[in-house]
């Protein structure tokens, strides 16, 4: 199972509680109308963080096997499966949330909006696209951050420990060897980091803490 350990799903389906405090079911949005966002960019990105986290987890349950089967995870992230969520006058997907928006719709990846698609509107700008985002989304595996609750007000500082406590964690360095392994996060994703890998290293060991032995091996 990829979820971590101590997440008992199945009992979550079960519980009375769960279904007392679950959202409308997924794909019960109405018609979508092109919304307004004046929110600043440390607000959004806040918002959309935990409107990622907390959706993930409620479809993890509601929409069985959930991303923990590697061959549903494609349409579990993109809303194929039923894993999609109104949010105000917005019908979402995890991939909406992640891709569209939080990653700036990046040119070149099929899940970024069309320039003409009205959740545009909620895109964070290029300029203030903050890699560290990925530090906060919990996709269900084990090597994912753990879900916490992101506020604006100090949204930089929970970002910093994130990415601490995720480098620290998930970086690891053979001296003895001279390797490097990353997480599949920074794999995946290491163009929103710096664009190259030497640069990716050095940016690791940026977000690792003072005084970590992480951060000592990658200078």
């Amino acid at each position: 199972n990829s979820h971590r350990p101590g997440v008992d799903f199945p009992a979550m389906r079960s519980s009375k509680a769960f279904a007392d405090s679950s959202p409308r079911p997924p794909n019960s949005a109405p018609a979508l109308s092109k919304p307004k966002s004046p929110m600043p960019a440390p607000a959004r990105t806040a918002l959309f963080i935990n409107l990622y986290n907390a959706p993930r987890l409620h479809a993890s349950v509601t929409v069985p096997p959930g991303p923990s089967d590697p061959a549903a995870r494609g349409p579990f992230f993109s809303g194929e499966s039923g894993a999609r969520y109104e949010v105000g006058v917005l019908r979402l997907s995890l991939d909406d949330i992640e891709h569209g928006i939080l990653r700036a719709s990046p040119g070149g990846d099929p899940r970024a909006f069309a320039p003409d698609d009205p959740r545009r509107s909620f895109v964070i700008r290029a300029e203030a696209f903050d890699a560290r985002v990925h530090f906060a989304l919990n996709c269900g595996a084990k090597s994912c951050p753990p879900i916490k609750l992101y506020a604006a007000h100090n949204l930089d500082h929970a970002l910093t420990l994130a990415a601490q406590a995720f480098c620290e964690s998930e970086v690891k360095v053979d001296r003895m060897a001279r390797t490097v392994t990353l997480s599949r996060i920074l794999m995946w994703y290491g163009r929103d980091f710096a664009p190259s890998t030497y640069k990716l290293f050095s940016k690791s060991a940026g977000y690792a803490g003072e005084g970590s032995e992480t951060r000592a091996a990658l200078q």
